[in-house]
């Protein structure tokens, strides 16, 4: 199995969440919760879809679900986007600190955040971010981690870049310096999956964040495509229980 299309992905079963929580007061500031033993660690689960509107959390639902039925507790986050009001900077950046916030609530003593794709550079910029002792680490899959070389490159995905941000680096350098993980510090420890074979996010972003950052490490899936990566019949949910065991084993 391998390059599976995104289409396949909306079609798998899922265990529904046990419950959806609002952070906010926007009716797109809100999270699933699968709940798990009161001390299992957290997943603060973020979605991809290049940022766009068009893309909504229904995708991870297979994933989010696999990871549950790793033991793992999961709050899979719906967040304003391209298109939506207040989407965009800095208010997608502002929605993905909020979420986070009420994970604290939740009562997990660990959390680690996992992004996909465009969810992947909220997840390692999140972490950039957070001095939170319960956050662990990141988990980016198929990260987007450099935005200002993502920005510069003509598919549709990558031409959302400015979007997001409001130009290019050139015009909102200051803003590029905030929200791309590969100019931040990164502060908690990182794990970056990423297929050999990705057509949407290159795998040269996942390895010049790893070169960068001492404390990030890069599993190269050899033969995988972009969407492999959230495809909860492969290896993705084992390889996150093992990098978050692995965490709280430190």
């Amino acid at each position: 199995m391998a390059d599976v299309p995104f289409t396949d992905l909306t079609k798998l079963p899922y265990e529904p969440a046990d419950v959806t929580y609002s952070y906010g007061d926007d009716r797109l500031q809100f999270g699933e919760y699968w709940q798990a033993e009161a001390d299992a660690p957290l997943v603060l689960l973020i979605h991809g879809g290049c940022w766009l509107n068009a893309y909504d959390l229904a995708h991870a639902r297979p994933l989010a679900s696999a990871l549950a039925k790793q033991g793992l507790a999961v709050f899979s986050i719906e967040y304003r986007r391209i298109g939506d009001p207040g989407g965009g900077w800095p208010g997608t950046f502002e929605d993905i600190t909020a979420a986070f916030a009420f994970a604290l609530t939740l009562k997990h003593q660990d959390i680690v955040t996992v992004g996909h794709s465009a969810g992947g550079h909220l997840a390692l910029w999140l972490a950039a971010n957070s001095e939170q002792p319960a956050l662990k680490g990141a988990i980016g899959l198929a990260a987007i981690s450099d935005l200002a070389t993502y920005a510069r490159g003509s598919s549709g995905c990558e031409k959302a870049t400015a979007e997001l941000m409001g130009g290019m680096p050139e015009v909102v350098p200051d803003r590029y310096k905030q929200g791309s993980p590969l100019q931040m510090p990164a502060s908690k420890p990182t794990l970056l999956i990423h297929g050999d074979m990705d057509q949407i996010v290159s795998l040269t972003q996942s390895k010049h964040f790893a070169k960068r950052h001492s404390t990030s490490h890069l599993l190269e899936q050899t033969g995988k495509g972009h969407f492999d990566l959230i495809d909860p019949r492969q290896v993705t949910p084992k390889l996150i229980k093992q990098q978050v065991n692995s965490w709280l084993a430190q």
